[in-house]
């Protein structure tokens, strides 16, 4: 059976609960241990995505500023670092970590 694959909002989502069941008085340090390791995968799954939705995102801007000839009119490094426009940096800007 495949494995459906989880939608970004989906893993804020459950992240998002999972903040609000650590910051529960009723969260015991029995279930903290599972919760913290849930949190990382889900992370993680975040952060992939932003990264592929960033570089999604500088191929097109790339395409629509090749003239005809092909060529790119201003060359900017992929250094997958974020620049001020980038998709991961507008997420990381957002405080999701309350």
């Amino acid at each position: 059976m495949e494995k459906k694959e989880m939608k970004y909002s989906e893993a804020i989502a459950e992240l998002e609960a999972i903040t609000a069941k650590m910051q529960s008085p009723e969260c015991d340090i029995d279930s903290l241990s599972a919760l913290t390791s849930r949190a990382l995968e889900l992370l993680k799954i975040c952060k992939e995505k932003l990264f592929k939705t960033d570089e999604e995102v500088r191929r097109c801007l790339e395409t629509l500023s090749t003239p005809s000839t092909g060529h790119p009119t201003t060359q900017q490094p992929n250094n997958n670092k974020p620049n001020s426009t980038s998709v991961l940096s507008i997420w990381l800007r957002l405080d999701i970590y309350y």
